[in-house]
């Protein structure tokens, strides 16, 4: 008599962020992408990368601590000297 009204969802692949995070940790060290950007170190790229990656979690109604958090150790990062 009554029918389900919600659909099973697909299920998300872990996948293309495990490729996306194993690109930005090796490819710093490959020669073409150092003539290409020349940074060396993968902090300086992560780090703001999960920053703005907080921020819109807490806008789509995540924790702000946490975004605080990462916001806080993203000026640190980027505060210290080369």
């Amino acid at each position: 008599m009554a029918e389900a009204t919600t659909t099973a969802g697909t299920r998300q692949s872990w996948w293309p962020l495990l490729w996306g995070l194993a690109a930005v940790l090796i490819c710093p060290f490959l020669p073409l992408f150092i003539d290409i950007i020349p940074i060396q170190q993968t902090l300086l790229l992560l780090v703001p990368i999960v920053a703005a990656c907080s921020i819109v979690g807490w806008r789509f109604g995540g924790r702000a601590a946490l975004a605080l958090m990462w916001i806080a150790f993203t000026v640190w990062i980027l505060l210290q000297p080369a």
